[in-house]
């Protein structure tokens, strides 16, 4: 049986320190266990005008320890004069201390003066 050479010996060792490192950040992950809720929180962006329709971008965060499913979230835009809108995104998945961004639109036109958003619910997987 031939021996092994030093470079041999150090893919060898460098190997097994990457998967002895990999191995214990992921038990120090899972001894660690944050299991809060979700906390999951709504920062729609600036209305952009596409048309006669306004789209909103929206950021959606969860700093929670537990991801949340089925996660429905409501924006609500009201313009200078009082016409009020909503419309509501739906996001299948959302990890722990993930975020996710999507866009809706309403049928309005014109200033806009408040843009607010919140969560409705979710479902814990």
């Amino acid at each position: 049986m031939p021996q092994k050479n030093w470079l041999e010996w150090c893919v060898f060792a460098a190997s097994l320190a990457l998967i002895v490192g990999v191995a214990g950040l992921l038990a120090y992950d899972a001894l660690r266990g944050d299991s809060s809720l979700p906390a999951v929180t709504v920062r729609p962006g600036a209305p952009e005008p596409r048309g006669e329709l306004l789209e909103i971008p929206v950021l959606i965060e969860n700093t929670g320890g537990q991801a949340a499913e089925e996660v429905l979230v409501e924006v609500r835009v009201r313009q200078v004069g009082g016409a009020e809108a909503t419309a509501q995104l739906t996001i299948g998945l959302l990890p722990q201390h993930a975020s996710a961004e999507g866009r809706v639109v309403v049928s309005l036109t014109g200033a806009v003066e408040v843009v607010e958003g919140r969560v409705v619910g979710y479902v814990l997987p």
